[in-house]
């Protein structure tokens, strides 16, 4: 039976999922305003305003799922709780170096990946881990924040190439 192992990582902007719901409701108030006083275009564009942020307020709410299933790992991407969308998926036995963000062993390789993503809350300068990948013959850096498991788990697999904190 092959490991199985799953984390979670909070990626939210409260401060933005509050924003945009005040201004939805702000664009209602203002788009009602219009409509009482005859202003059917003005009322019709705050409306649809409203209706723009209702919808962009739900991207405010972020989470990813790192798995970990035999010797592949797997990015996911959750919003607003719902929505699940594959971001990447490598295997382990391709990691070039896997360390935390700040270490020199990744400065020292000097490798220019082809492609840059971070997978974790912005902002977030500890528990922060680098990695360098080969998949589909390119070479990508992804900036996760695993927990210990997740991390135990790679260097069990690979164990010359994860570098613990």
């Amino acid at each position: 039976m092959e490991n199985i192992y799953t984390q979670e990582v909070d990626a939210s902007n409260i401060v933005r999922y509050k924003s945009m719901k005040f201004l939805a409701i702000g664009s209602f108030v203002i788009a009602g305003l219009y409509l009482l006083i005859g202003q059917y275009t003005a009322g019709s564009v705050m409306a649809l305003f409203g209706f723009f942020a209702l919808y962009a307020r739900k991207y405010s709410l972020i989470r990813y799922a790192y798995g970990i299933s035999g010797d592949k790992i797997s990015v996911e991407r959750i919003v607003a709780g719902k929505e699940r969308k594959k971001m990447f998926d490598f295997k382990i036995s391709d990691i070039i170096i896997m360390a935390p963000e700040r270490s020199e062993k990744i400065k020292e390789l000097k490798i220019n990946p082809d492609k840059t993503m971070a997978f974790h809350m912005k902002g977030l300068t500890t528990g922060v881990y680098t990695v360098l990948a080969k998949a589909d013959g390119k070479v990508y850096k992804l900036k996760l924040a695993p927990d210990k498991r997740f991390i135990e788990l790679c260097q069990k697999k690979n164990r010359e190439k994860v570098i613990k904190e």
